[in-house]
């Protein structure tokens, strides 16, 4: 466990010192027009998709897999991620880096979603994703399953470049954002010796419920092409939740 706590430790900074070397050179924009062309190759729908995996909300409803199976992840999870928004958030607002769309001709690079032009550093999907990411990979043991994790999140990072939303910079520092957190939030989860409970399960399962239930019905991911994805998704979450409550309810009968 040392030795992952180590490599993360060293890939972030390592992506930290990148992202802002890449900010002061042409290569971030070089980089950027090279890499959005090649979203082309590809339809729309499927870059929409893949960068929906990085939504903030997506990523909190995934912790619901982990509901009666592992209180530390879904504790680890919860911290990481409220460490990640505010960190993006704080960034975003101090540094107030324009998007390439804010820069750049809007007919010169391909835009998929809405045209975002201000707060683009770092990338907040990126981050996100990298934030489950750092968490799932500290706990789960399979490293085949890590390594899908793995290019799984640096797919949804890249597929903020192809939507034209981010700049490379915005991308590497996101994901060192990600890696941070999930260390500290490892950590705090650890050093506090939290235990599962109940009660606690009861209150994670029925807010993540609330949360899959707005996800459906509520919830404007600003992409339409999602709408499929976000509704499979949404369905299973609600269905495995409301299974969860079920259990959990029946257990706090049996042993109040």
């Amino acid at each position: 466990m040392e030795n992952i706590k180590k490599i993360y430790f060293g890939l972030a900074f390592a992506l930290a010192v990148a992202a802002f070397e890449l900010i002061k050179t042409q290569a971030n924009t070089e980089i950027f027009i090279s890499f959005n062309s090649i979203s082309l190759l590809f339809p729309k729908w499927i870059w929409a998709n893949i960068t929906f995996l990085g939504d903030g909300l997506f990523v909190f409803l995934v912790l619901s897999f982990f509901v009666r199976k592992n209180m530390q992840v879904l504790w680890s999870g919860f911290f990481a991620g409220l460490i990640t928004l505010l960190l993006v958030n704080f960034l975003k607002s101090y540094f107030d880096v324009p998007r390439p769309a804010g820069v750049l001709d809007i007919n010169s690079f391909n835009i998929i979603g809405p045209m975002l032009k201000k707060r683009a550093f770092p990338s907040g999907h990126t981050a996100t994703i990298f934030t489950l990411v750092g968490i799932l990979g500290l706990y789960l043991k399979s490293a085949k399953i890590k390594i899908i994790l793995l290019n799984l999140g640096l797919l949804v990072g890249f597929s903020r470049i192809a939507v034209g939303a981010h700049w490379p910079s915005d991308i590497l520092f996101g994901i060192s954002i990600g890696l941070i957190s999930s260390l500290i939030a490892y950590s705090l989860v650890q050093n506090l010796k939290i235990k599962s409970s109940t009660n606690v399960d009861l209150i994670f399962a029925g807010m993540l419920l609330f949360s899959a239930i707005y996800f459906i019905t509520f919830y404007d991911s600003s992409l339409q092409e999602v709408f499929l994805l976000q509704l499979i998704f949404g369905m299973i979450f609600l269905l495995k939740l409301s299974f969860d409550l079920f259990i959990l309810i029946k257990n706090k009968r049996k042993n109040p």
